[in-house]
Parts: C-alpha cells; sequence; structure tokens
C-alpha cells in the first residue's frame, strides 16, 4: 500500500522547482504554478491539466504541434513536450485512477494525440467543476486503514521537503517501507 501511495507523490520529486499550489494525496491532485516553463519529451501516470496565465503553452506530441495554446488536458501517459515560456502556467495533475480523474476523462474527449483542448475554461472553473466536489468524497480508497491515514497525514505535512522518499515515511510513520 506505501508502495502505491508513494506513486502519487513522485511528480513532486520530479518538479520539485515549482511551487505547489494545491495538493490532496486523498484524492490524487496536484497542483503547480510557474513562470518560462519547459519540459523535455515525457508521459507521465497522471492525467497533467494545463492552463496559461499569462503567454501561451506550447504542446509537442508524436503527431502534432500545438502552438499558442491557452488550456489543454494530456491523457495518462500520452508522450508530450510541453513549454510556456514568456508566461506562467499551471498545472494539475490528477491520478486517472481517482474520482476526479475518472470524472474529468469522462467528460472530455481526446483527439488522436491524447490531448483535449479547452476552448476558454479557466483554472477557477476548471477546479470548481472537476475538483472540489471530490476533495471530500473518497470513493477509491474508500474506507482509510489507520495506517495508510498516518502516512497520508505525514505527506500532507511535509510534502513541501526536498528529498521525500519512502524510508522518511516509513521512518516517521513506524511502518517498514516494504
Amino acid at each position: 500500500m506505501l508502495n502505491r501511495l508513494y506513486k502519487c507523490i513522485e511528480i513532486p520529486k520530479i518538479t520539485f522547482n515549482m511551487p505547489i499550489n494545491y495538493f490532496d494525496i486523498k484524492n490524487g491532485v496536484i497542483a503547480y504554478s510557474q513562470k518560462n516553463y519547459q519540459l523535455k519529451r515525457h508521459g507521465y501516470f497522471p492525467i497533467e491539466v494545463v492552463f496559461a496565465l499569462s503567454g501561451q503553452v506550447n504542446i509537442v506530441t508524436d503527431k502534432h504541434q500545438y502552438t499558442n495554446i491557452q488550456s489543454a488536458i494530456i491523457n495518462s501517459n500520452a508522450p508530450h513536450t510541453f513549454s510556456c515560456l514568456n508566461g506562467a502556467c499551471q498545472l494539475y495533475f490528477i491520478d486517472p485512477t481517482s474520482y476526479a480523474g475518472r470524472h474529468v476523462l469522462t467528460c472530455y474527449r481526446f483527439n488522436n494525440d491524447n490531448l483535449a483542448l479547452l476552448n476558454n475554461i479557466e483554472v477557477d472553473c476548471f477546479k470548481e467543476k472537476h475538483i472540489l466536489p471530490f476533495e471530500k468524497y473518497n470513493k477509491y480508497f474508500g474506507e482509510i486503514d489507520s495506517r495508510v491515514q498516518r502516512c497520508m497525514d505525514w505527506i500532507n505535512e511535509n510534502y513541501a521537503k526536498e528529498g521525500i522518499n519512502m524510508a522518511m515515511i516509513a521512518e516517521n510513520t513506524f511502518l517498514s517501507a516494504s
């Protein structure tokens, strides 16, 4: 169970230089904001939702180049490059197996690149429609084991620390890493 839980916090390890704006490990949602940001080709397990707060976003997939877009949803594991140079962006990473993730996947149609362009949808509108309704409704985990709850509480209190790892979680919650 700890290994599954840790999978949800691997994203901050990859993009630790980005300030976290929103963190809900129970529902598998993490949000970051960053200026002048770009990533090489990657394909994360979480669904990526991207909003240009200023400037433009550019996304390149295996088949197309999307330039000067304002917002998009990139499906789980879809390979792409990403840039928001000369601007600022807000990024949501949503576990596709969570209730919020399944909700997003049913609400949007993805093209052949596993990408859905969003027309004039703002960050706050997206959050109100797809994130906030599920903050207190945790269908994915159901009844949470008290040991797992201790881990989640410790992660919520310490996620901003650089270098968080499985050994730290296990040590601080009195569980073995296995």
